[in-house]
């Protein structure tokens, strides 16, 4: 805070830079975890009450709405973002790489309400940097399907190998391990040069673990030689790819497949779920699936493929798009949705050809969104798109209908006609049906507001402040420029709430209020009731289009009130008074208790069911709501 002269930061990061969904405080439920730069934010997603009312009537109810559950100061900004189960641990445990080569591996700590340190791993010596000081490669970590190992890219020529133990599955009925049984589940680092393989590796622009070998086997997507779009006429192939199998116990990295002349504008590389197995590499102008076990398929995804590589490509009628600068993720083990840089969502299918292969690709654009910067799945039927140039946002998605490809072999007019049509028939009699095609259809859930990137920002007054806010120095508002192209908005930031006061009165002598929901009144989304303590009485409100004194209820009025709220899942109210509590159903009284104990209740807690007393004598009380 000394500090403040120099530097002080205003308003936390809002861009969304990296998300995963992880079971991060337990075992039974999933959660979205987002990276913010410097800032980790754990994500709920819970029904809102439209689904409530939906899932009450029998009808599929496809609103959530995210609810954060934590936040985490780092110290640095996050470069890439993973998961691990541990054998020792009943949680996913969080990867996290910062520059220039920094590994930290944490995970939530329930003692304490916050991350703590599982492992940490530093990469950053001369030897592994090659004597470079700046400009180096991201980080990238990567993480086993199977949690044997994580795998992080170091300066772009080395690859640190983190090995994890492989127990039995950890049982939440026992108890939890120890901080040092924690810590050997993290077994030594060692790191790999990727200049000393078969194939010199340089240049990494992806690397992945691939699916459906015994062993961990790495992808890697590289350039040995760069080129550029002002030079394809001499060399355009210059894209390979390296699959390498780590043999953890010997630290040994055998080649075990090898490709050259892919294209130049290839960018990433997404592997592919069970059964299908294999990679997808996205380009540019191109996109190629490719298995060891099976032919390489291509689809070319506009016009300049064809003076931009020599590789065959189908193409599919009048597509035009480029993957370059795009993020995807699979939801389901056929389906692949793509969402571009200009915001078009795409859902790419995978035909495959009944072996360990693929047939053919196909793409359907399904709708128009934020312009993301990471993608991932949110439990069943939802996604989440992350952005650094505008508003985060929660997608469901569900199939609007099903065609059927037609495994039959087609005639010689119809191999002419390459396109997507072709691939696309109904059902019949006479032809063997293949795979299900599904249209998708995507809807909009709930949003992170974001406020970067700032182009222009200035401060100036508000055009209405009410009288009760007048006092108390300068109101100034600060407006911004923010986003980026179809995402940009104004943003206008207050140093405080300001709410738009309709009526105000006077409370004489009122010493605390509380708010309460009621199942009577038809609506659990707003508060029934307001109650007012006073030094030696209760005043009870009841909210609505106006705010009226309620005269006939079973709430103590005749005393003062230490605590009032929701209890059983905000089915009753709890009233704790000097001398009782009382538990009630609207304003009708269910149950009451006397405190003769203590000299009477000083205070009290309330935790869903259990309401916990404080006597005047600094004796203690538990009460438990329990069905009857």
């Amino acid at each position: 805070q000394a500090m403040y002269t120099i530097y002080r930061e205003l308003h936390p990061p809002t861009g969304v830079e990296h998300c995963l969904e992880c079971y991060f405080f337990n075992l039974r439920k999933k959660s979205l975890v987002v990276a913010s730069t410097s800032v980790l934010r754990v994500y709920d997603v819970a029904p809102s009450s439209t689904q409530r009312k939906s899932e009450d009537k029998g009808e599929a109810g496809a609103q959530c709405k995210l609810v954060q559950q934590a936040q985490y100061q780092l110290y640095g900004n996050v470069e890439s973002l993973g998961k691990v189960r541990l054998a020792h641990s009943n949680r996913d445990s969080l990867l996290l790489s910062f520059r220039d080569a920094k590994l930290s591996i944490v995970e939530y700590n329930p003692e304490v309400n916050n991350l703590k340190t599982v492992s940490l791993h530093y990469f950053e010596d001369e030897e592994l940097s090659d004597g470079a000081m700046g400009g180096l490669a991201r980080p990238l970590v990567r993480v086993e399907p199977g949690g044997l190992c994580a795998a992080m890219l170091v300066n772009g020529i080395h690859l640190a190998v983190i090995p994890f133990k492989q127990d039995t599955a950890f049982d939440e009925q026992e108890e939890p391990p120890s901080p040092n049984e924690q810590h050997l589940d993290v077994k030594g680092s060692y790191t790999i040069d990727l200049r000393q393989l078969t194939d010199r590796v340089c240049n990494v622009k992806d690397f992945h673990f691939l699916h459906g070998y015994n062993s961990p086997t790495v992808f890697f997507l590289f350039e040995p030689v760069p080129t550029w779009a002002g030079r394809i006429s001499l060399r355009k192939d210059s894209c390979c790819m390296l699959a390498i199998s780590l043999n953890l116990s010997q630290q040994s990295s055998p080649v075990v497949w090898r490709s050259q002349g892919l294209p130049f504008s290839c960018c990433y590389a997404i592997p592919v779920p069970p059964p299908t197995e294999g990679v997808l590499v996205a380009g540019a102008n191109c996109l190629l699936y490719m298995n060891q076990s099976a032919p390489m398929v291509g689809i070319s995804l506009n016009s300049h493929s064809d003076v931009t590589t020599s590789v065959p490509l189908k193409k599919l009628g009048s597509l035009a798009i480029t993957m370059d600068c795009s993020q995807a993720v699979f939801v389901s083990s056929e389906h692949l949705m793509v969402s571009l840089r200009n915001g078009e969502i795409f859902v790419v299918t995978l035909l495959p050809d009944g072996l360990r292969g693929v047939r053919s690709i196909l793409f359907e654009k399904a709708a128009v969104s934020v312009l993301s910067s990471c993608v991932c799945t949110v439990g069943s039927g939802m996604v989440f798109l992350g952005s650094r140039l505008g508003n985060s946002l929660l997608l469901h998605f569900s199939r609007k209908s099903k065609l059927s490809y037609v495994d039959s072999e087609p005639s010689a007019k119809r191999r002419k006609k390459d396109s997507l049509s072709d691939e696309l028939e109904t059902c019949s009699s006479s032809g063997q049906t293949g795979p299900q095609l599904a249209s998708f259809k995507f809807e909009v859930c709930d949003s992170l507001l974001n406020l970067s990137p700032i182009a222009n920002m200035t401060v100036g007054e508000p055009s209405f402040v009410s009288e009760e806010f007048v006092q108390g120095g300068p109101h100034l508002e600060l407006v911004t420029c923010s986003g980026h192209g179809k995402n940009g908005s104004l943003c206008v930031l207050q140093n405080s709430i300001r709410p738009q006061v309709v009526t105000t009165f006077e409370l004489p002598g009122c010493t605390d209020m509380w708010t309460v929901h009621s199942t009577e009144e038809g609506s659990e989304s707003t508060h029934a009731y307001l109650i007012l303590s006073r030094q030696d009485s209760t005043m009870v409100l009841q909210t609505g289009q106006e705010i009226t004194e309620l005269d006939c209820s079973d709430f103590a009025t005749q005393t003062s009130t230490i605590l009032a709220g929701n209890i059983g899942d905000g089915k009753y109210i709890v009233q704790v008074t000097r001398t009782d509590v009382r538990l009630l159903s609207g304003v009708h009284q269910v149950s009451r208790v006397l405190v003769d104990m203590g000299g009477g209740v000083r205070c009290c807690s309330l935790a869903d069911p259990l309401l916990l007393l404080l006597m005047e004598d600094s004796s203690v009380a538990l009460v438990t709501l329990t069905p009857g």
